[in-house]
């Protein structure tokens, strides 16, 4: 992860190792790459189809999924933003308090995976 996120493309560059990393479990959960001993490996055979139906399934289903969840990450920007506006200046907030204070503001499930 650490490889990528110093050598590769420039958007990867801007990601954080979880996001990173969160993209690397997706792409073995799909089939675009697998483990061989300890290293990450293209796994060639599944590709070209995995690639085929992505193409495919892009469909009005899951252009509404993918907008609904924008929606959502828009709404739990705003709400930080909201919540650090609230705190009076030269004061903190705990991160373990974020989530409490967020579940407070904002009133759907905000697991985005």
């Amino acid at each position: 992860m650490q490889y990528v996120k110093l050598n590769g493309p420039k958007p990867l560059r801007k990601c954080s190792l979880g996001k990173i990393s969160m993209f690397v479990q997706e792409a073995i959960n799909k089939g675009i790459i697998r483990y061989h001993k300890t290293l990450l490996v293209s796994n060639s055979e599944n590709n070209n189809s995995f690639f085929s139906q992505q193409a495919n399934s892009l469909d009005e289903g899951s252009k509404l999924f993918q907008l609904q969840k924008e929606l959502k990450v828009l709404a739990i920007q705003l709400a930080l933003i909201d919540m650090f506006l609230e705190v009076p200046p030269n004061t903190q907030i705990s991160l373990a308090q974020i989530p409490l204070n967020l579940k407070k503001s904002i009133i759907f499930d905000y697991t985005l995976v």
